[in-house]
């Protein structure tokens, strides 16, 4: 989780982390909100992080500094891609300060058309892989907010026992 403690002052606003990091601000309105955009784009992809644990899904990856997709001018872009319990299903969610939240799920190659044949690719272990990832359309998700929502999604995704 992040903790943060502000201790406002006269001049400016020092933000101690948990870890011990100080960030300095202004009392300018708006470097106050930049910093908070950021830190609540990482703790939604910590977020993600955690439910999978509890959801019985794998953390495959996991980032708070990537490096793709559109640069953000505040902050950095997060991101995490878990998969379901019995690895048919991955969940890849990017969340920046300004590009906001993009969400994407990739099925089972058995859910997908038939691949043409190639002549590169020999062995068939390579046909176990995973098959294409679609976006989801986050605003239209049920749930209150980010949390419940991604719970949902998973629960969908996560076959019965």
């Amino acid at each position: 989780s992040i903790q943060l403690q502000l201790n406002i002052g006269v001049e400016q606003i020092r933000v101690v982390h948990r870890d011990g990091r100080v960030v300095t601000l202004s009392h300018q309105e708006q470097e106050l909100q930049d910093f908070l955009l950021s830190q609540m784009s990482q703790h939604q992809v910590h977020a993600v992080q955690q439910l999978a644990k509890v959801m019985g899904w794998q953390v495959l990856s996991f980032s708070n500094h990537v490096g793709l997709g559109p640069v953000e001018s505040i902050g950095n872009a997060s991101a995490v891609t878990v998969a379901s319990p019995n690895g048919e299903y991955a969940i890849s969610v990017r969340n920046g300060p300004e590009s906001g939240c993009k969400v994407l799920v990739q099925f089972p190659r058995s859910q997908t058309k038939e691949l043409p044949k190639s002549d590169v690719i020999q062995d068939p272990k390579w046909s176990h892989l995973r098959g294409p990832s679609k976006e989801v359309h986050w605003s239209k998700m049920e749930g209150r907010n980010f949390v419940y929502k991604m719970e949902l999604l998973m629960a969908a995704l996560t076959p019965c026992p």
